[in-house]
């Protein structure tokens, strides 16, 4: 069985099929996430979300679509998730509730 070459979400060789996959993905992880984000807003306080788990489950999704020489990794996703919350804390307050 042959590897899957390895491909950036920019690049040519990425079908609109693949994108549309990777999309319903990503969609499904933000409506399971949504109720619980949204409860946490309205109670005034920065809402937590489990980033390891969805990280590990994002990750799995990618490889399943592109193949395990992606560039995406649990920790990338981690990091990136991480400072994103950052930015969201030293923000909150200026967010309109």
């Amino acid at each position: 069985m042959k590897p899957k070459p390895s491909v950036t979400l920019g690049g040519p060789a990425v079908s609109w099929i693949t994108k549309g996959k990777l999309l319903a993905t990503s969609l499904l992880y933000l409506i399971v996430a949504a109720p619980g984000v949204a409860s946490a807003a309205s109670s005034g306080s920065v809402p937590t979300v489990d980033i390891a788990t969805t990280c590990r489950e994002s990750q799995k999704a990618i490889v399943s679509i592109f193949g395990p020489d992606t560039q995406q990794t649990l920790g990338n996703c981690l990091k990136q998730e991480n400072e994103a919350r950052e930015q969201i804390v030293k923000n909150w307050l200026y967010f309109p509730a």
